[in-house]
């Protein structure tokens, strides 16, 4: 993993709290401000859709295949659908929806558009997958650049491995649990475990012997995709039974209203206080 890429998303994310972009911040940079619509950015959907474009344009300029790769065009757009998800997860907090559920019910819905979501479409199939579990591969690719990033294999440094190799190894774990039966996530994972892997067994030679039985305790098992309509994408019936139960997960976890007594009391005399649940 290149990384100026890593850089790229790292920087990108700065300029945001949480969900919400700093308008501040935003507003600072002619970079991020050409990639607004017309009429500028005047709502945090527009200023996400305008980040969005930059870090399209900006990924083939930082891969180190050869230009036009379709490798590179093909991991640019999944890392931009990962970013994305992680956003969209952070505004709303919906585990059920997709990536283009969500662009539909609240951008397009509201007048808006992102000028990057046509673009994307040489990856469509991505559009169908969940935020939560997407979300999840944004939270192990922040891993793994962390790892390169700040812990040189040049400079080691014991506790900071330690440390970004066990939240690895519980991002993997959690990941790897939930999606062998749906296999375009099964191919992401793959590709990021080979990633990781190449700068771990680098790691291990700079670790004492001593140290290895803890070290190879956390390694992470393969994974192999158990979805058999792989063709399908995420049509498959195991990618529709996974997304499935996200949205049965969602429904549980929706406060229920409490309930409210009449306007009206029984002798037809309006009630000015607010309805107050027992405190027994």
């Amino acid at each position: 993993m290149d990384k100026n890429v890593c850089n790229l998303f790292i920087n990108t994310d700065k300029v945001f709290n949480q969900g919400n972009i700093k308008e501040d911040a935003f507003n600072n940079s002619d970079v991020y401000k050409k990639f607004c619509p017309k009429g500028g950015c005047s709502s945090n959907y527009d200023r996400l859709g305008a980040l969005c474009g930059y870090l399209l344009a900006e990924l083939p300029k930082l891969n180190n295949n050869p230009k036009g790769s379709e490798d590179n065009a093909n991991q640019n757009y999944e890392f931009i659908f990962m970013w994305l998800a992680d956003k969209f997860l952070k505004i709303s907090r919906n585990v059920s929806v997709s990536l283009n559920d969500y662009y539909e019910k609240f951008i397009v819905s509201n007048g808006g558009s992102f000028n990057c979501w046509d673009t994307l479409d040489n990856k469509e199939h991505f559009k169908d997958s969940n935020l939560s579990i997407m979300s999840l591969f944004y939270q192990l690719f922040m891993n793994i650049c962390s790892a390169i990033m700040k812990n040189e294999i040049s400079n080691f440094e014991l506790k900071k491995f330690k440390d970004t190799d066990y939240d690895y190894y519980q991002i993997y774990d959690l990941i790897s649990t939930q999606v062998s039966n749906c296999d375009p996530y099964v191919q992401l994972l793959i590709n990021f475990k080979k990633t990781y892997d190449d700068y771990r067994e680098l790691a291990i030679t700079k670790i004492p012997e001593d140290e290895h039985d803890n070290i190879y305790s956390l390694a992470c098992s393969p994974i192999n995709s158990n979805d058999d309509q792989p063709e399908l994408l995420f049509g498959s019936n195991g990618c529709k039974a996974l997304h499935e139960f996200f949205q049965q997960m969602f429904q549980k976890r929706k406060p229920k209203r409490k309930p409210r007594r009449s306007k009206y009391s029984s002798n037809g005399e309006e009630k000015h206080k607010e309805y107050k649940k027992d405190a027994q």
